[in-house]
């Protein structure tokens, strides 16, 4: 008796594969035949040609836009941002190795400014690291002043005589040239430079003629320059041995290294 096939029962799977090979097959002949009419292969070669142009067009136009957005990105990005902070930075470290005193109201508002948050998270922790290393230094000098002042007057009261007429023991060394006053040198100053004040103005006039230097304690002229240098030098060692000062010339010194860090890596920002 032949079998019927009743509405929702499942086609033998061999029945299945075998009828999806004959439409394949059927559709392949079909494409195959179409491929061989010579306009169609025209058509299709220009069409898949034309659309290859297009896209290669299309990416080479992206990127050019990319490049220029990129360019003008970085064009005010190092005149706003970069070229600016270098300067500041280079300041700073200038400041630091004539032992001037830093400000930071420049810096702190190109900081401020919306394109800063543009800058490389790592180059901003190294900046903002080092600004607040340059406001801790500032206290640390403020202090280390005010042990210069106290080792200044007290190592002068210990050796020298008190001026005429004035309690006033501050030594000053004037250097000129002719009748002309090229520098003046507080003890305390040269002190926060670790250096005597005669150095300092040796050094000034290494090379030129007609030098003179005058020397007063308390306003008026000393009748002993040697005692007035053998003082600057019990000063000078004195201060040297306070942890304040010991303390502060470390942290200088960091900073200094510090800044030709970020020197260095703004510098790539910058060139041409």
């Amino acid at each position: 008796m032949t079998k019927q096939l009743f509405v929702g029962q499942k086609m033998p799977k061999d029945d299945f594969w075998a009828g999806l090979g004959t439409i394949v097959s059927a559709i392949m002949a079909a494409l195959s035949w179409l491929w061989n009419i010579g306009p169609l292969q025209l058509l299709f070669s220009f069409s898949t040609g034309a659309l290859f142009t297009y896209i290669v067009q299309a990416r080479l136009q992206d990127r050019a836009e990319k490049r220029q957005v990129a360019r003008q990105n970085f064009a005010l990005m190092r005149e706003t941002i970069y070229g600016p902070l270098f300067g500041e930075i280079n300041q700073i470290s200038e400041d630091l190795k004539s032992f001037e005193i830093s400000h930071l109201e420049e810096i702190d508002k190109i900081m401020d400014r919306h394109l800063y948050f543009m800058v490389a998270l790592e180059l901003r922790k190294l900046i903002e690291g080092f600004c607040e290393r340059v406001r801790r230094y500032t206290i640390l000098e403020g202090a280390t002043v005010g042990v210069a002042e106290q080792i200044s007057l007290e190592t002068s009261r210990e050796n020298l005589e008190r001026p005429a007429a004035s309690s006033d023991f501050s030594i000053v060394y004037r250097l000129f040239v002719g009748n002309n006053l090229i520098k003046m040198v507080y003890l305390v100053r040269a002190l926060l430079q670790d250096r005597t004040p005669n150095e300092i103005l040796k050094e000034e006039a290494a090379g030129l003629t007609a030098v003179s230097i005058n020397i007063t304690v308390g306003g008026y002229s000393y009748p002993s320059i040697e005692d007035v240098h053998k003082t600057c030098k019990i000063a000078l060692q004195k201060i040297r041995s306070t942890p304040m000062f010991q303390e502060r010339e470390s942290e200088r010194k960091y900073l200094i290294s510090e800044a030709e860090k970020i020197i260095n890596r703004l510098k790539q920002f910058i060139t041409l």
